[in-house]
């Protein structure tokens, strides 16, 4: 499964919960940036405990996404093409 299909796959999930919530964000932005603090102990953090949170992370940041209609691709893309990345593969280089 593609990582693009698992994101959406993750934002019906968000949507179901947030539906299931009555429209009440089961997720605070507080929420997600406590779990970003946690990104500082990563390197303590045994390969599978980084996953998870890692996933947490993801997973929240999706539910954002949807409940946001925020186009993720397009951003992302876009916040890439921002860096100007000079040593990129010339086959990723063509897609953007």
């Amino acid at each position: 499964m593609h990582f693009e299909n698992i994101w959406t796959q993750s934002e019906e999930v968000a949507e179901a919960l947030m539906n299931k919530n009555s429209g009440d964000r089961p997720f605070a932005i507080d929420d997600i940036i406590s779990r970003l603090i946690l990104l500082k102990e990563f390197e303590q953090m045994p390969q599978e405990e980084r996953e998870r949170q890692m996933g947490n992370i993801l997973f929240m940041l999706s539910y954002l996404s949807k409940s946001w209609d925020i186009n993720t691709w397009k951003a992302l893309k876009e916040s890439m093409e921002g860096y100007n990345i000079d040593y990129l593969d010339p086959d990723i280089e063509s897609e953007l």
